[in-house]
């Protein structure tokens, strides 16, 4: 019968935080360039961009008959001062996900997915805590 000390099942969750936060800001980050990059149909009755991408749309508005109105920020200073920066999305301490961030490049994921994130986080434990 295996036991485990609430210190292994605190530090199994911390692992979990961190790894299960890295995969869903990767599959987060894609769902986002997909969806801001589909073309829509092309509709002559709709005010606004029509029959073009949001990207294309922001990038281009003379192509649909409308003007550049946003305003140039730096984002760095508005994610870094304003919202909290790098902490924002972290679900670990910053030396927890050092020591995570190591384990993981040494085994050399291809790509961290929901097929092979249970397997890697196995893995990982048995680097970092065993």
């Amino acid at each position: 019968m295996n036991t485990f000390s609430i210190c292994d099942v605190l530090l199994f969750r911390e692992l979990c935080k961190w790894l299960w936060a890295k995969l869903l800001q990767k599959v987060l980050k894609q769902f986002m360039k997909e969806r801001n990059s589909f073309k829509s149909q092309k509709d002559n009755k709709k005010p606004g961009p029509s029959g073009m991408s949001r990207n294309t749309a922001l990038k281009f508005p003379k192509h649909w008959g409308g003007d550049n109105r946003l305003l140039e920020v730096d984002l760095d200073v508005i994610i870094k001062q304003e919202m909290g920066g790098d902490q924002l999305l972290a679900f670990s301490t910053p030396e927890f996900a050092n020591c995570a961030q190591a384990a993981y490049e040494s085994l050399q994921v291809q790509d961290l997915t929901f097929e092979n994130v249970w397997p890697v986080l196995k893995a990982l434990y048995l680097l970092i805590f065993v």
